[in-house]
């Protein structure tokens, strides 16, 4: 046997530990819009004032069974969340019951707030806000959301409702997906410990979040055109919390792109705002230009960060610009207002979307699709011919839109898909009184060249695949540059980054994809022991430099997990030749297996720990070894008074008082095995030979003497066996505490003839606690 201590850190093992409220939607199959297998998100701090909660999650699958975790991978005391979806369904995670370690507050620090939802198959995902009277939707945009630079697109027409505590504000809220993430941010306005103008940095790691938020409430104080730059990729969320519009407020916000995903030609739907809605067009170049339902001869210029917005009463606006854009549409349902980043029509769009109704309330969808696409609709399976849909004038008779009332519709759930194209869909759900939930769930980039990144060991090889389009070309390095197929084979001798080019069949959309293989050392079987004897324990060290994922140690039938850079300590509890057997991997899953022989040395001695004698009476203690070997042993016992010999294993002993004896083993490796013995020294009794019992004041009566001995009784017998005296327990006659006889007989009280009698005393020594019986013939003399 052994115990085990692990050194400085342990590998984490998760455990599901997973509580999840599931709504089915009805069953659909062939789904995408915005699909990823993993999302980054920080979750904005809504007032508790006018309502934060409840919070869900909102989760669709496609054709595949998919498991999903959520987690937070700067906070170690999240338990993750597991969630399987069965194919072509979809589930609601409910996140209220942990909404104080996601609401990324206070501001301006750094916090540990981030969300990961990771899953093995791709799926449709967003957030939602789902109070009653402060709704609203953050559509998650997976990898499109991910990017190293921002502009912050913050609406700057509605101010903030003023009088909440805590009060409604605008921010916008970052989280990293690597550590050592360098953001510098430039904001636009004064906010709290930083003016306009001047870029101030943070750093952060994996997780890790940071929220920006407006100096004061007011519309002119918003965040609008503020830079975000990275050195590794970040998510931003954007919210406005309690917007005020005539008499209502209401909370707007999405997730959003960063600038190499914007485009340069939109079209906005108008929704059932009372007055009209708004539009929100932000530059990210100087000069910009901006033309508005095809008016060409009236266009906008623009600067980098400078934000244009009108109003929006009916039908469809088409917007084309000369540099990318980012396009931002505020509408809702009577007075209450729901943001969304408008995603570009150009390239972008899905085949299907699953989408959900929230509430019974009002609820419509805006639907943009190419003129040629416009019968290849299917609703929840049916057919579905869209009403309403009209041409986007300045958009060259190309598209065509709809706003569609499903209001009247009973389903919760539903699937839209066009059998001939792609489509831009946004969802709208809320009421005029309550609050409005408004978010785009098409693709922002639907030709995007997905890959992976390879883990390989020297020597090995690679396969590289690129998906999403029907062309590719390969580049980055000459073994393949111009290759054209989707999947390469690769074997570099270091670390080496691919690229591949996509591309559609007819060459209007293209994207790039960067492909790291990683190449690792073999792991080296290097391992170093310490202290291998029985009462210190053995250590044992990984001395291999190479980055590995775990080392497992084998010891018997257990298995202990550590990381490459930890020490094991094992103390075992015999000594011997024992087997430890050691499996190291690396991240690319390439693992050693070799055995150790450790040599683990002391001894086992058998031995009493405490014993007893009678002083002057020598004896032994006779120790046995029972495990290990002293054959070429040092041995030495201290202290060295009362002992025969300090160097053999089993000395004479005579001892003169109580004392602790200590056996030292140092065997041949050098282990140290000690042993210890505590003697206690039992004085005997002094009795008398003889007494004269004549009043003559000199040696009178028989007393016992007895130092450290506990008397409990005392007879005296004369030659035939007849009991002359006897005492026990502190009592003679009710006389005496102590035994004393003074000769006279015990039946008849007369005196005891001269002559030979026996003296018998039974007690207990008082150190070692051992009985004893003690006799000696005494004469009584007259």
């Amino acid at each position: 046997m052994y115990f085990i201590t692990l050194e400085k850190r342990a590998l984490i093992l998760r455990v599901g530990n997973w509580l999840f409220i599931g709504l089915l939607m009805s069953s659909f199959s062939d789904v995408s819009g915005q699909i990823d297998n993993e999302f980054w998100f920080a979750a904005p701090a809504v007032t508790e004032d006018h309502g934060d909660r409840p919070v869900l999650l909102r989760m669709a699958s496609f054709d595949q069974a998919t498991n999903v975790v959520i987690t937070q991978p700067a906070n170690p005391s999240w338990q993750p969340i597991e969630v399987s979806i069965p194919a072509n369904q979809s589930r609601s995670v409910d996140l209220t019951f942990r909404l104080h370690l996601m609401e990324n507050e206070p501001p301006l620090r750094v916090l540990s707030k981030g969300l990961l939802i990771q899953s093995d198959h791709p799926i449709t995902a967003y957030y939602e806000v789902n109070h009653g009277f402060n709704p609203d939707i953050f559509a998650l945009k997976g990898r499109n959301a991910l990017g190293l630079h921002f502009m912050i697109p913050a609406q700057n027409w509605y101010s903030n409702f003023p009088n909440h505590v805590p009060k409604a504000n605008s921010t916008f809220d970052i989280v990293a997906t690597q550590n050592d993430t360098e953001v510098q941010i430039t904001p636009s306005v004064d906010i709290p410990g930083h003016s306009a103008g001047n870029t101030f940095t943070i750093m952060l790691d994996q997780g890790q979040t940071y929220s920006v938020v407006a100096n004061s409430h007011l519309a002119r104080d918003q965040l609008t055109g503020s830079i975000v730059e990275a050195s590794a990729p970040i998510a931003i969320t954007l919210k406005d919390d309690s917007n005020e519009n005539s008499f209502c407020y209401d909370l707007g916000g999405d997730q959003l792109v960063p600038i190499d995903v914007l485009g340069t030609e939109y079209i906005v739907n108008t929704g059932f705002l009372q007055g009209g809605d708004r539009v929100f067009i932000m530059a990210v170049n100087n000069q910009t230009e901006v033309v508005i339902a095809g008016d060409s001869l009236n266009p906008v210029v623009l600067d980098a960060g400078d934000m244009h917005s009108f109003p929006l009463y009916s039908g469809a606006v088409h917007i084309k610009t000369s540099e990318p854009v980012y396009v931002v549409h505020a509408t809702g349902f009577g007075c209450e207002i729901g943001l969304a980043v408008v995603p570009r029509i150009d390239c972008t769009g899905a085949q299907s979307v699953s989408f959900t109704r929230s509430t019974d309330e009002n609820f419509g969808i805006f639907l943009i699709v190419k003129k040629e696409y416009a019968d290849g609709f299917v609703l929840n399976g049916s057919t579905f011919t869209v009403p309403g849909l009209a041409e986007v004038e300045g958009s060259g008779n190309d598209y065509v839109s709809a706003r569609v009332d499903l209001s009247a519709q009973s389903s919760q759930n539903y699937r839209l898909s066009n059998s001939k194209g792609s489509f831009q869909l946004g969802v709208i759900n809320g009421g005029e009184g309550s609050g409005t939930r408004y978010g785009y769930f098409s693709d922002f980039k639907s030709l995007k060249i997905q890959t992976e990144a390879s883990l390989i060991c020297v020597g090995a090889t690679a396969v590289l695949t690129a998906t999403g389009t029907e062309n590719f070309e390969w580049f980055g390095h000459p073994s393949v540059d111009g290759l054209m197929s989707d999947s390469i084979a690769v074997d570099p001798p270091v670390d080496t980054e691919y690229g591949v080019v996509g591309w559609d069949d007819g060459g209007f959309c293209r994207d790039t994809a960067y492909l790291n293989v990683e190449v690792f050392e073999w792991p080296k079987p290097k391992v170093a022991s310490m202290d291998n004897c029985l009462q210190s324990g053995s250590t044992i060290i990984y001395l291999g430099q190479e980055e590995l994922s775990s080392i497992r140690w084998v010891i018997e039938a257990d298995t202990i997990y550590t990381e490459s850079d930890d020490s094991l300590t094992l103390a075992w509890d015999s000594p011997g030749v024992k087997n430890v057997e050691l499996l190291a991997e690396n991240p690319a899953g390439c693992q050693v297996d070799t055995s150790i022989l450790l040599e683990v040395g002391g001894v086992h001695i058998h031995q009493d720990s405490v014993t007893s004698v009678v002083r002057g009476q020598p004896f032994h203690l006779d120790p046995i070894p029972v495990q290990g070997d002293i054959t070429n042993a040092q041995l030495s016992w201290s202290p060295p008074e009362g002992l025969s010999c300090t160097d053999c294993l089993n000395p004479e002993f005579t001892p003169g008082q109580q004392t602790l004896y200590t056996l030292t083993v140092v065997d041949s490796i050098g282990c140290t095995s000690v042993f210890s013995t505590l003697i206690h020294v039992d004085v005997p009794l002094y009795i008398p030979n003889a007494f004269s019992p004549n009043n003559d004041g000199v040696n009178d009566e028989l007393e016992v003497f007895g130092v450290g001995a506990i008397l409990e009784e005392m007879a005296v017998y004369d030659r035939w066996g007849q009991v002359c005296y006897r005492w026990s327990g502190g009592s003679d006659n009710g006389n005496s505490l102590e035994p004393h006889w003074n000769g006279r007989m015990a039946n008849s009280g007369q005196m005891a003839n001269p002559g030979v009698y026996v003296c018998i005393v039974k007690g207990t020594y008082e150190g070692s606690r051992n009985p004893f019986v003690q006799s000696s013939d005494v004469t009584l003399i007259r």
